[in-house]
């Protein structure tokens, strides 16, 4: 399909610092649920623009990436854990993620800035023992949510812009029916391994 690129199986996008790979106006979807196998997608040194990510039944590792002007980035029903590490993302859609069951993901040391939509990260659900962990992001202007009373986000140590944690964290002390996400302790600064546009 124009502007899609569907993979069955295993996909590995790796450029350089020097040298990044330029995805333009393409949404890569990473799936294992019609052929049964486990859809593995690696993004690693890219330049997202335009398109969007969606890796369905399988896992996730995108690192040192710029995204902009992207939509959603979708991770469902994980089979892996997954890592989205050292990422810029300006311009974008959130992060949704639903599904999870046994798999842990990490959203460590990503940069945030005016999405397009409200949450930078949102937990749509998780079952058993399945977890996101977000360490030492800088949530400039969007923040992050759970959307069940299952959802487990442990959002500690990470830095939450001028607006600070509370405004920016939807939970149980919105809703009562939603989980709680723990975020203290609290960055006071961006962490210096996150990066910045």
């Amino acid at each position: 399909n124009p502007g899609r690129l569907e993979v069955f199986g295993g996909l590995v996008v790796a450029g350089t610092s020097d040298a990044k790979v330029v995805l333009h106006n393409v949404t890569v979807t990473s799936t294992g649920e019609t052929t049964g196998a486990t859809g593995a997608l690696e993004i690693r040194h890219a330049l997202i623009t335009g398109g969007g990510i969606q890796a369905y039944d399988g896992g996730l590792q995108l690192s040192d990436s710029r995204l902009e002007n992207s939509g959603d980035l979708l991770l469902q029903s994980p089979v892996a854990d997954c890592e989205i590490a050292r990422n810029v993302f300006f311009g974008t859609g959130g992060i949704y993620i639903s599904g999870l069951n046994e798999p842990t993901v990490h959203v460590t040391n990503n940069y945030f800035e005016n999405l397009s939509t409200m949450y930078a990260l949102e937990v749509i659900g998780t079952y058993g023992v399945g977890s996101v962990l977000a360490r030492h992001n800088s949530f400039i202007d969007s923040g992050v949510k759970v959307s069940r009373s299952d959802s487990q986000l442990d959002a500690r140590e990470n830095y939450w812009g001028p607006a600070g944690p509370e405004s920016l964290i939807q939970d149980v002390n919105d809703d009562l029916e939603l989980a709680a996400v723990p975020y203290d302790p609290v960055l006071t600064e961006p962490h210096p391994d996150t990066p910045t546009p």
